[in-house]
């Protein structure tokens, strides 16, 4: 017991030694602290060591700095702090703000910028005579769903005004239309068939199309305002008809599980294409009305467009598609030829040899959350502390969440 008190008034006795030599290193600036109880270092004392401390790993036999920092005098730490020297505590403070403030935007801030898309991204006037060549790429979708949430490659809002400002345009001579689209919805792709048709009929200018990879359903449906359609010759096109989509019935999957749903409606069919519920032979019937009245337009819009007489379009339009040469055969297209041939071919056929070509393809811009994780990217990298958040936002970048819907 008394042997315990006496070891204990020595490391009391030692640490006050220590802590006024600390402090007079300090005042003459001198930033060495000898340990007045340290003893010198013999020769082959490592070897001496107990196996443990040896295991020890070296930054527990080493003070690290910010712990001497944290054992200084409080005038020590304001002067360091006053010098702009940061502590471990400032810095895990700010990447913890950083991090915060990512998250925050990622979170809330979507919301507040989605209406600033690229809806009204315009191009500057055209001085010379040209053929405006125009790009309509990706499903159909009435709602220019580009937004600062995701991108879309159709925009329904900038594909109308661009061809209202290639008609308004007083150097325009013609328009060729590049399509490569499965098709999409019927309300948009009608609503651009309108708008070309306006092109056309209040300028008198020509309309030619070039078709891409896939020219099908609702992409077909727009070449009908074209004057002449060429298909390249790998080019998939057709696909006459209409679809609502797939219904799904999961009434008996929830029966087995012994979950029980119940919708209340005005109406007997309020509710009709429900998963919860079986579709009625009535409820069919509304849907297949929907579809043949549809089909009806669709047929209409082709036989206009092509001449083709109404028995003979029946035959073919169940919905297939159809090769370059296929299509050739049955009347639905007037060549196969390359972009560039089409083009050629339209200058040639028009009178238009000397005038340019202005292409108009929709860019989307880059969305506000991506510009985010840029930003806080480009940041981050430029301190080495940040290098596992630069790595965090860096694989968030390169895997974005893609958005899923049925396309009909």
């Amino acid at each position: 017991m008394e042997t315990r008190d006496w070891e204990k008034k020595e490391n009391e006795t030692a640490g006050a030694e220590k802590n006024d030599a600390l402090l007079k290193a300090e005042k003459d600036g001198s930033g060495v602290f000898e340990d007045p109880k340290r003893e010198p270092e013999a020769p082959g004392k490592e070897e001496n060591q107990p196996e443990k401390e040896k295991n020890q790993p070296e930054k527990e036999k080493h003070q690290p700095e910010g712990e001497a920092f944290r054992k200084a005098e409080p005038e020590e730490r304001g002067r360091r702090e006053k010098a702009g020297q940061k502590t471990p505590q400032a810095r895990g403070i700010r990447n913890f703000v950083i991090v915060a403030l990512v998250f925050a935007f990622i979170a809330g801030g979507i919301a507040l910028f989605v209406p600033f898309g690229s809806d009204g991204q315009r191009y500057e006037p055209v001085s010379e005579e040209h053929i405006a060549l125009l790009y309509v790429t990706g499903s159909i979708d009435e709602t220019s769903s580009s937004s600062d949430l995701y991108q879309s490659a159709y925009n329904q809002k900038w594909l109308l005004n661009t061809i209202d400002s290639i008609k308004n345009s007083a150097t325009n001579r013609g328009l060729m239309l590049y399509l490569d689209t499965p098709g999409g919805s019927v309300y948009a792709t009608d609503q651009v068939y309108f708008k070309l048709l306006e092109y056309k009929e209040q300028t008198g200018r020509p309309i030619y199309v070039s078709m891409g990879p896939t020219a099908a359903s609702g992409g077909y449906y727009m070449a009908m305002a074209a004057d002449r359609i060429y298909a390249n010759r790998n080019t998939l096109t057709g696909s006459i008809g209409v679809t609502l989509g797939t219904f799904y019935d999961v009434s008996g999957l929830l029966e087995n599980l012994g979950i029980t749903t119940t919708t209340l409606t005005s109406g007997a069919n309020k509710a009709m294409g429900s998963s919860t519920q079986p579709m009625t032979q009535q409820q069919r019937e509304i849907y297949q009305s929907i579809i043949d009245e549809s089909y009806q337009q669709f047929l209409d819009v082709v036989q206009k467009g092509r001449g083709i007489d109404r028995e003979s379009l029946l035959s073919i339009a169940d919905g297939r598609v159809y090769t370059a040469n296929q299509a050739l055969s049955l009347g639905l297209i007037d060549g196969i030829a390359t972009t560039e041939q089409a083009l050629a071919s339209m200058m040639s056929e028009q009178g238009l040899e000397n005038a340019m070509v202005a292409e108009y393809r929709y860019q989307p811009s880059q969305p506000f959350w991506m510009k985010l994780l840029s930003t806080a990217s480009r940041l981050s990298s430029e301190s080495e502390e940040q290098g596992e958040l630069a790595a965090a936002l860096k694989l968030i970048e390169e895997n974005p969440t893609r958005p899923m819907y049925i396309m009909p």
